[in-house]
């Protein structure tokens, strides 16, 4: 490998010999020899020439070369982190995809491995793991780690995709694991049950969450402005969606929100609820939330119906289109891009 200055341009090539033996000049674009020096130096050129000559150039080799060393896998997760944030993904799927990630790492052995270390094998093995997972959840444990892959590769810490021929062995599932579990929407006469013993924020919380379909995430973080005189105007977590509510349409409660509003305690002057609002905002404690509302159905029903807060989105959705809304409007109710994913929450059947 050796650098040479042209004589009509004077800027430097590059003159080096491939793995097939043939000598190619490649242009460094400056026409400073101390920069394409540099240059040479950070694309490892000369490392790579070497390898070539004995016949070592490997793919593993040249990952090698590249990046320098076999990074850490909870380095690349930290950057990884950093770079999905600086995009503005949402926390909430920055948050499950790692959790995931960090399943893999302790499943397959790998916590103090390198990202040169993952493999197909390892991969296969913690998404068709002999669990109780369903199809779904395995599906999302895949896709996890090919997002974390596609960085590492496009990041040069890794050249070969571990995740090429990867697949969820459904096969291997009972009937139960295929198929998706979806908890039935409330009724209208379960809802003011509910309401009758909800303590403070859960009360309010069950009323937007019945008469608009907000995420529970949503209403955590309500802002006072968020309440215009004839909208309740949200920007959605998950989404980033902007969503405006009117108070007066009868399938949002036709003006019942405006009471619901006025019992919120002005504890903050920014945050509605700002106790909710910091659960929410930490990632170790947000689960908690879902737990709380648990023990507030318990003392209804005493465990004996399976719903979750989400429930309330679907009992929103399915009873907006029974009433003749079509489901682009729905959509843009709760803040959906297409009608498809806004079905799935339409519930065919059910006595609201």
């Amino acid at each position: 490998m050796k650098l040479k200055k042209s004589d009509k341009t004077g800027q430097w090539s590059v003159m080096f010999r491939t793995a097939a033996g043939k000598t190619v000049s490649k242009p460094l674009g400056t026409k400073s020899k101390a920069e394409a020096i540099e240059l040479v130096k950070a694309a490892k050129i000369e490392e790579l020439e070497t390898a070539a000559r004995v016949g070592a150039l490997t793919r593993d080799a040249v990952t090698s070369i590249i990046s320098g060393r076999n990074v850490k896998l909870v380095s690349v997760m930290d950057e990884y982190r950093e770079f999905r944030e600086a995009k503005a993904h949402s926390q909430n799927s920055i948050y499950s995809d790692e959790t995931m990630l960090n399943a893999f790492i302790r499943h397959a052995g790998l916590n103090a491995a390198g990202i040169g270390d993952v493999t197909t094998k390892a991969i296969n093995k913690y998404i068709n793991n002999q669990d109780k997972s369903g199809l779904s959840h395995r599906k999302q444990r895949l896709t996890a780690i090919r997002g974390f892959m596609a960085y590492a590769i496009a990041n040069a810490y890794i050249l070969k995709d571990p995740t090429y021929g990867c697949a969820v062995d459904a096969s291997k599932l009972s009937h139960g694991q295929k198929e998706r579990r979806i908890s039935p929407p409330f009724t209208e006469k379960e809802y003011l049950e509910l309401r009758k013993v909800a303590p403070y924020f859960w009360r309010q919380a069950a009323d937007f969450a019945w008469w608009t379909g907000l995420r529970l995430s949503d209403i955590a973080c309500l802002e006072w402005e968020s309440f215009t005189e004839d909208h309740l105007v949200v920007h959605t977590l998950k989404t980033d969606k902007r969503v405006a509510l009117p108070y007066d349409d009868p399938l949002i409660g036709g003006g019942i929100l405006r009471e619901t509003i006025s019992e919120i305690e002005e504890g903050d002057k920014t945050y509605c609820f700002p106790l909710q609002r910091e659960i929410i905002k930490d990632k170790k404690r947000r689960a908690t939330l879902s737990v709380y509302f648990k023990r507030v159905i318990n003392r209804v029903w005493l465990n004996e119906i399976d719903r979750t807060f989400h429930s309330f989105r679907r009992s929103f959705v399915t009873r907006c289109k029974k009433s003749g809304k079509t489901l682009e409007d729905i959509g843009v109710w709760v803040g959906h891009s297409n009608a498809e994913t806004t079905e799935k929450y339409n519930i065919e059947g059910s006595r609201l």
